[in-house]
């Protein structure tokens, strides 16, 4: 009933203070990346790369939702 939006990030750029699923270090979360990957793709409904600036990917955001469910606008 609403949109999965797949924000989509370096692994290097991604906190990992106080994060259970961080622990592992970089190779870890690659490894999780890596089993995961196909699963966040087919159940997003927009990816957004957020490994630029965020206004950029607000605007980005905001435009591919206006056109997949137009009438919220």
């Amino acid at each position: 009933n609403g949109i999965v939006v797949y924000l989509k990030r370096e692994l290097s750029k991604l906190a990992t203070d106080s994060r259970p699923l961080s622990r592992g270090g970089i190779e870890k979360l690659n490894e999780l990346y890596n089993d995961r990957k196909k699963l966040y793709e087919n159940a997003a409904d927009v990816v957004i790369d957020t490994n630029e600036d965020i206004k950029e990917c607000a605007k980005r955001l905001e435009k591919l939702i206006e056109d997949k469910i137009p009438e919220l606008f």
